[in-house]
């Protein structure tokens, strides 16, 4: 029993302390859980292209769009752990802050996009992901060479970042900076002589060029790959 006498007996005031403890928390978790699945769901709601989000053009999305992006921002800042936002630390707060950055991006804020995937990558360590995600807020921002600048110097503290080896080479081609490309994809083929993607990359930029000894060079490696990988 709580009370004795009219009055409440001090296990049943523990009792009601832990027991208000226990429903402060419950709503406090709910809130936190709440406000992400509506931040998810306005994310996905938000339909502007990653290709011209980070394109470097900086085109502005339209009222309706920014109005959602906004949203969708807002709440995931409110699931930050304090005190940035009122939520905690865990393993789920680099998928935040992915996010929170890449909303800012579409609403035009790649400074604030890139700051916080830098404090990310600092505090839970560089990795092939941040690498990429860091040169693309950079291109979309409209500051390509640096962008290149970056991408190129991981990779090439890291060969084995593959897919930022080929979003590099993909972005030096559409920006017809051939030459460095093909500086790179040597390079990359130097460096892991045993990677069938690299070795493939290479011959697709000698192949489509026009030079005939490139060209040459170019078929030679797609019959060493077939080889490789019959």
């Amino acid at each position: 029993q709580l009370k004795r006498d009219g009055r409440v007996r001090a296990s049943g005031a523990a009792v009601l302390a832990v027991s208000g403890a226990v429903f402060a928390a419950l709503a406090y978790f709910g809130a936190i859980n709440s406000a992400m699945m509506l931040a998810r769901f306005e994310r996905d709601r938000v339909t502007v292209p990653a290709q011209v989000v980070f394109s470097g053009t900086k085109s502005v999305p339209n009222a309706a769009e920014r109005a959602i992006a906004q949203r969708a921002c807002s709440l995931y800042e409110f699931t930050q752990p304090w005190p940035a936002g009122y939520g905690f630390a865990g393993p789920w707060q680099s998928d935040i802050e992915s996010n929170v950055a890449w909303l800012s991006c579409v609403l035009g804020n790649y400074t604030e996009a890139e700051r916080i995937l830098r404090e990310g990558a600092e505090r839970e360590g560089m990795n092939e992901v941040a690498a990429a995600s860091i040169a693309r807020v950079m291109r979309g921002d409209g500051r390509f060479d640096d962008a290149v600048t970056f991408a190129r110097s991981h990779w090439e503290a890291h060969p084995e970042w593959e897919r930022l080896r080929e979003e590099l080479l993909t972005w030096l081609v559409t920006d017809g900076q051939r030459e460095m490309a093909l500086e790179i994809a040597r390079l990359a083929v130097k460096k892991r002589p045993q990677d069938l993607n690299a070795i493939r990359r290479l011959s697709l930029i000698l192949v489509e060029s026009v030079v005939a000894t490139e060209v040459e060079e170019g078929l030679m490696l797609i019959d060493i790959t077939l080889q490789m990988a019959p």
